[in-house]
């Protein structure tokens, strides 16, 4: 009998994972263009991302009700009329959102890339948002944040942000009903005019891309001239005292526990070495979080840990929710599993595994074009040269259990956390 089929087959490590290869062009008016093609597929990717977030607005929300207003109509077209427009060259249009920036994305054929961009175009430099749909947002997000703040892990994670950050930090302020409804359409007009401008726009381009196409996209972008006048707002601010904050729920069953301390963004040297500690600690199926409180003791149905980071900066977090009979033993777990890591060396086969999965996730990322484009964008929008991300794949491949334990020693300590409990 082949052994495979007793023993299964061989696990030969991840040797390496590379970015494929970029091309960046300049628009005629000075954007930049991060180009990945090679595609088989006749299908195009534009994604067009704007600084233009929270460390730029003056008024609270304003970036988020931008966003998702975008697409309602501009000078040129009502928001009826984009939809039809793109429906009928079987275009996907969407605009979302992060804490720092604002994102434009179009997937179409290559055939309606022209027409579907100069809607696109138009809709990131003339936006309009209509009244009625600035009162249909408003009444949306008033009954979104009702129904959310009503939930223990969204008032855990809202705690926290505000305590890591300060309540008037960008990073860190909380959304509230007032702040949307005290918007009107002047208002996201002047936020819009002061935030939006090529000079703020970095593009990314991916999928069968041409010589022709790239030439469509220099037309179609050649009358966008506007130029941002918002500076970025102060983001310094003082570590904040570390705090034990306990809140009342409705739910009088569960409780949601969160830990959290402040870290760094993406290119401080220490990211990719706690990236794999804090995978290994609590960022997978199979992690020491997981297999102890869920899987051993059987107190939640999911507890992780991991590294939120935005272009400025990046805490570290632990989560899960229990119920309250749990909660004590949960705490002491948690501290249990990281005094394991600050004591003992991780074994070499769990190492393995964990460098492995992560690895893997690498490459599932870097999958075709469209998905390897997401990966760049990732890297320039917080700020990084293309190399760091070898630098990270590097680490990530090469951390020894003896660089696991002095990280853990280094940035993993309960003491130095804010804890919420809701």
């Amino acid at each position: 009998m082949n052994s495979e089929r007793v023993n299964g087959p061989k696990i030969n490590p991840i040797q390496q994972v590379k970015l494929p290869p970029i091309e960046l062009h300049r628009t005629s008016n000075g954007i930049p263009v991060y180009i990945v093609s090679g595609s088989t597929q006749d299908v195009l990717k534009l994604e067009i991302v704007v600084d233009a977030g929270r460390p730029y607005e003056h008024l609270r929300t304003a970036s988020r009700t931008i966003s998702t207003l975008l697409k309602e109509g501009t000078t040129n077209r009502s928001g009826e009329e984009i939809a039809n427009s793109l429906e009928f060259y079987g275009a996907t249009f969407n605009t979302s959102s992060d804490i720092d920036t604002c994102k434009v994305s179009l997937y179409c054929l290559s055939k309606y890339f022209e027409p579907a961009a100069e809607i696109i175009v138009d809709v990131l430099a003339n936006a309009s948002f209509p009244e009625p749909e600035l009162k249909q947002f408003k009444a949306n997000m008033k009954q979104r944040l009702e129904i959310d703040l009503m939930k223990n892990d969204v008032m855990a994670y809202r705690a926290l942000t505000e305590s890591l950050y300060g309540k008037d930090h960008p990073y860190g302020y909380n959304s509230t009903i007032d702040n949307y409804q005290s918007l009107n359409r002047q208002d996201i007009l002047k936020e819009y005019d002061a935030m939006f401008g090529k000079d703020r726009c970095k593009i990314f381009l991916s999928g069968n891309v041409t010589p022709e196409i790239i030439k469509i996209l220099d037309r179609t972008l050649s009358n966008y001239t506007s130029q941002a006048t918002r500076r970025m707002i102060d983001l310094e601010s003082s570590v904040p005292p570390i705090e034990t904050i306990k809140l009342e729920s409705k739910n009088p069953y569960q409780s949601a526990l969160r830990y959290g301390k402040r870290l760094f963004n993406k290119k401080h040297e220490d990211y990719a070495g706690v990236s794999v500690l804090s995978t290994l600690f609590g960022g997978y199926f199979g992690s020491r979080l997981m297999s102890n409180i869920r899987e051993d003791k059987g107190y939640t149905y999911n507890i992780y840990s991991g590294v939120d980071t935005m272009a400025h900066d990046g805490y570290l977090y632990i989560s899960t929710e229990v119920g309250k009979e749990y909660l004590e033993d949960t705490k002491k777990q948690i501290k249990h599993e990281i005094d394991v890591l600050r004591s003992d060396l991780v074994p070499e086969t769990e190492l393995t595994m964990v460098k492995n999965y992560m690895a893997g996730n690498y490459l599932s990322m870097l999958d075709g074009p469209l998905k390897s484009s997401r990966v760049i964008r990732n890297i320039i929008c917080s700020g990084m040269e293309l190399s760091t991300f070898d630098q990270i794949i590097a680490k990530t491949l090469t951390i020894t259990s003896e660089e696991i334990r002095e990280l853990a020693n280094k940035y993993l300590k309960l003491s130095e956390m804010t804890e919420v409990v809701v």
